[in-house]
């Protein structure tokens, strides 16, 4: 049994990771749009291949379903005390043009979905697995069914990020949440190997907690980096994106160069007192690896195909620095 939970509990979190770089390629490639409605596409559990398969008015139809939707996801703002982000929502008339039929933007987006339907069921499976030790692991439990709750949120806000057509600062909060659900898929996996940490470093602690803020922070302004390369899209080539980015993007590509003096100091303290050295040495590789993409945006003029890998490096970095932050947190 230990052993399945451990499996299930690693595959989990590697689907979760799955999920959210599957979203990266719908980004990469502009599928986001790809399936007007939630959770069919084109009303279909299997979508179309051809315009011929839909009816001639369906940019009605749909523009008329995301009218409903936005309506009932102003009222949710609103609810929450987000009164003028809902009134910009609908006053945005933009949200409601349909884009034209995309064979390949469909099925990126039914594929991402499917993606993250697969890592539901692996979570819905260790909930499962969990509450059948309740007795025995109550906080086990807790986790795999808040864990539960969460992805069906993310699910609904998937949706919405559908209706608004995806509006930035929407975009930014799922991202958020995949970060929410890592952390929390990272507590499940200590919890099931069941292994003691014996050696833990007070200074390592401070600076992986400060490597995760930092992470936090980096995909906070990452994705504001991406909303200007989205308004940019929509007017020059994307060779020249680069020069054109200002603000947070400098911001963002500096608090690079704190990450990498935060890898070296971890591997000096983990050096100096030998203790979690792979696990230093690993943190330090994907920052550097992070801060190459970052670089060959740069020279590249930020190609498509290295936006999925930008965004996985960062997701293994954030998970690498939080469990390094676990391993030194004295129980």
């Amino acid at each position: 049994m230990l052993k399945f939970s451990v499996r299930l509990a690693w595959i989990t979190l590697v689907s979760i990771f799955l999920v959210v770089i599957a979203g990266g390629v719908v980004r990469m490639t502009g599928s986001g749009m790809g399936c007007p409605d939630w959770p069919k596409c084109f009303d279909c559990y299997i979508p179309p291949t051809d315009v011929s398969q839909l009816p001639e008015n369906y940019k009605q139809i749909y523009s008329e379903k995301r009218k409903e939707k936005l309506h009932r996801f102003a009222d949710f703002l609103t609810s929450l005390g987000f009164e003028k982000k809902a009134q910009e929502l609908l006053a945005d008339k933009s949200l409601l043009e349909e884009q034209d039929f995309n064979a390949f933007n469909t099925w990126t987006e039914y594929i991402n979905r499917l993606t993250g339907a697969l890592a539901g069921l692996f979570i819905l499976a260790q909930m499962i697995l969990a509450f059948a030790q309740f007795k025995k692991r109550k906080l086990l439990a807790i986790l795999t069914f808040v864990l539960l709750l969460i992805t069906l949120f993310q699910a609904w806000f998937g949706a919405m990020v559908v209706a608004t057509n995806i509006v930035p600062w929407v975009l930014t909060v799922h991202m958020l949440l995949a970060l929410v659900m890592i952390i929390i898929q990272l507590h499940i996996l200590n919890l099931v190997r069941e292994k003691k940490f014996t050696s833990s470093n007070k200074t390592l602690f401070w600076l992986a907690l400060a490597g995760v803020v930092i992470m936090v922070l980096q995909t906070l302004w990452g994705t504001q980096v991406r909303q200007q390369i989205d308004m940019l899209a929509k007017v020059s080539e994307r060779s020249s994106w680069m020069d054109q980015l200002e603000g947070i993007f400098y911001v963002h590509r500096s608090t690079a160069i704190a990450l990498i003096l935060l890898g070296v100091s971890i591997v000096y303290v983990a050096r100096k007192h030998n203790i979690h050295q792979k696990h230093a040495y690993l943190l330090v590789g994907i920052i550097l690896a992070e801060a190459l993409t970052g670089k060959l945006f740069d020279l590249l003029g930020m190609p498509a195909a290295l936006q999925p890998t930008h965004l996985l490096l960062s997701l293994l970095l954030f998970a690498t620095m939080y469990s390094l932050f676990l391993q030194n947190l004295k129980r």
